[in-house]
């Protein structure tokens, strides 16, 4: 009787420190996942009222930049971790921000005139596609935004590529200010707060040109 009780012990003793066991390997893997995941406190906060334009910061250690807002579309750069970026508007997850530092368009240059020396160059014709560049040749360029006769642009360099079946020569080009954008994963993005454009320097002070003195306090003019 006494060795029946012992070994009921013993096996409520196994179920017991088995239970703990997997209760710890639990917490283990839990607190595993906690460090590998991106925390809430980081995530761009896309369920309250954000006044934009918004600036961020890239939390991830290399964040995608891609041409429109979803994974299916193409990679046109990447954001290292800490990167600041002025982002636009939140769209199902997704941001759109303007054009990172090295980003550029492309645009048809049978479109455009002959580059000055310092890459500006006007477009000669209308509703012009601005597309979106990528770090791949791609023959499913997104389009970013149109330009029309007499708008400027800055080349920065030229490539070509099949487009609906037709090979064409683009010009890489400054993305527009104010017409491209770009997009990120909302994610991995910081909110900072709200974006303040820095004020444009105003015009230099005109320097007062003193009046010239009269001439009769200049000359002594005898009376006559």
């Amino acid at each position: 009787m006494g060795s029946n009780r012992i070994a009921n012990l013993a096996r409520i003793l196994v179920v017991v420190l088995g239970t703990i066991g997997l209760l710890g390997g639990t917490v283990a893997q839990g607190q595993t996942a906690k460090k590998t995941t991106n925390s809430s406190a980081d995530a761009w906060p896309s369920r309250q009222k954000i006044k934009y334009p918004a600036q961020g910061q890239v939390t991830a250690s290399q964040l995608h930049v891609r041409a429109g807002s979803g994974s299916n579309y193409y990679v046109c750069g990447l954001l290292p971790r800490g990167t600041k970026i002025i982002v636009r508007e939140e769209r199902l997850g997704w941001l759109k921000i303007d054009p990172p530092e090295k980003s550029f368009s492309l645009i048809a240059a049978k479109y455009v005139g002959k580059p000055g020396p310092a890459g500006q160059a006007v477009v000669t014709g209308s509703k012009v596609r601005v597309r979106a560049g990528a770090t791949q040749a791609n023959q499913n360029y997104a389009v970013q935004c149109k330009l029309n006769k007499g708008d400027t642009v800055r080349v920065i360099g030229q490539t070509s590529a099949t487009i609906a079946g037709e090979k064409i020569t683009l010009y890489k080009i400054e993305p527009p200010p104010g017409k491209a954008f770009f997009w990120v994963f909302a994610k991995y993005v910081r909110y900072l707060g709200p974006y303040t454009p820095e004020p444009l320097p105003g015009p230099a002070p005109v320097a007062e040109i003193p009046t010239p003195p009269d001439i009769e306090d200049v000359l002594e003019i005898p009376d006559t």
